[in-house]
């Protein structure tokens, strides 16, 4: 899969850029939609042209990295289902706010039906964690949005398998610590909560 880092942007017209970034795009949809319930209202070509149209909207500029761009992908990616499912509670219940949670692979990250917001402030705090704090943020990212075994994540980060699996130990005890009330063998956890 190309990504804007690997096509001299000189080169290419606008219509190719953008046709590399939207396979981006689409490739982590996809990508997401394994951790989706079954019967989700919207397919990932849907999702995938909001969060492309969202992405070109924030700027892309000449020089980002394919990590940076998946990154901010994936990030794209969550926020506009947690719209796509606010709107849609609203519109069935007349008002109102229900959380909208996100499903995670319970090997890679043994927490389930985590809260958009609450995931998405965990996040942030990971990648305000010190020195390596974005490319930890980085990599819990491509762990469990994108599915990323850790060989991939160190070639596309260009760093060892070693530091992917020691940032990985630290985000994941990390995000664990600050979701806590999500973990999988949480009795007292009621997931259909609503606020």
């Amino acid at each position: 899969m190309g990504s804007i880092d690997d096509y001299d942007w000189g080169n290419l017209s606008k219509s190719q850029a953008f046709e590399i970034l939207y396979e981006e795009v689409r490739a982590v949809a996809r990508m997401y939609f394994r951790h989706e319930r079954p019967g989700h209202t919207w397919r990932p070509t849907e999702v995938a042209n909001e969060a492309f149209l969202r992405f070109m909207n924030k700027g892309c500029t000449p020089g980002t990295t394919r990590s940076e761009t998946l990154a901010k992908i994936s990030l794209i990616i969550i926020r506009v289902l947690q719209d796509h499912h606010r709107q849609k509670t609203t519109l069935k219940r007349g008002g109102g706010w229900q959380k909208v949670t996100f499903k995670t692979d319970v090997d890679v990250l043994p927490v389930q039906n985590i809260d958009f917001v609450d995931l998405d402030k965990a996040l942030m705090s990971l990648e305000q964690s010190g020195a390596k704090g974005r490319r930890r943020k980085y990599i819990a990212l491509f762990r469990f949005v994108v599915a990323l075994e850790p060989q991939q994540i160190a070639d596309l980060l260009g760093v060892s398998v070693d530091q992917v699996e020691e940032d990985w130990d630290f985000a994941r005890a990390f995000l664990m610590s600050h979701l806590a009330g999500y973990r999988t063998n949480d009795p007292d956890r009621d997931d259909h909560a609503t606020a």
